[in-house]
C-alpha cells in the first residue's frame, strides 16, 4: 500500500520593500517611548550629552527629583542619553523611573492614538497609497513603498 504525498502549503510571499508608512509609525511609537522615559527624541537619546552629575550617588534623591519633575521634557535638564546610561546607570535608571511614573498615562494614550490613527489613516487613504506606491514602483523600483 502506498501512502499518497502529503500537500505542502504555498510559501507566502513576503514584501522585500521599504515602507515610508510603518517606517513613520515606528519611529512615533519610539518618540513616545523616548520622550516619556528618557525626557527627548530618540535622536537626542543618541547623541546626547552626559548632563546628570557623575558624583550624583543619591538614587533616592534623583528618584524624588525626577517624580516631581526634575527631569524629562518640561524640567531644565537636558535628555537622558545613552552616554549617561552607560557612565551612570544608578541615576539614570533612577530618573527615567520617575519619568514613567509621571508620564505613564499619556504614554498609553499616544500610543493608543498612533496605532488607531495610523489603521484608520491607511484604510482611508487606501487608492492614493496604491496609486503613490505604483507611481513608486515605476520611478525608484522594488525597493520603496508608501
Amino acid at each position: 500500500m502506498v501512502m499518497a504525498r502529503r500537500r505542502t502549503k504555498p510559501k507566502r510571499r513576503r514584501s522585500r520593500a521599504f515602507s515610508i508608512l510603518n517606517a513613520a509609525e515606528t519611529y512615533l511609537y519610539a518618540s513616545t517611548l523616548s520622550y516619556g522615559a528618557l525626557g527627548g527624541s530618540p535622536w537626542a537619546v543618541i547623541t546626547g550629552e552626559d548632563d546628570i552629575p557623575a558624583s550624583a550617588t543619591n538614587v533616592n534623591s534623583i528618584y524624588a527629583q525626577a517624580a516631581q519633575g526634575g527631569y524629562g521634557p518640561d524640567s531644565w535638564a537636558s535628555p537622558i542619553s545613552l552616554r549617561e546610561l552607560i557612565n551612570n546607570p544608578n541615576a539614570s535608571l533612577a530618573a527615567m523611573q520617575g519619568n514613567v511614573a509621571r508620564n505613564l498615562v499619556p504614554m498609553i494614550i499616544q500610543s493608543t492614538m498612533i496605532g488607531v490613527s495610523f489603521k484608520l489613516g491607511k484604510r482611508l487613504l487606501r487608492k492614493p497609497i496604491s496609486a503613490t506606491n505604483r507611481g513608486l514602483k515605476m520611478a525608484l523600483g522594488a525597493g520603496v513603498k508608501l
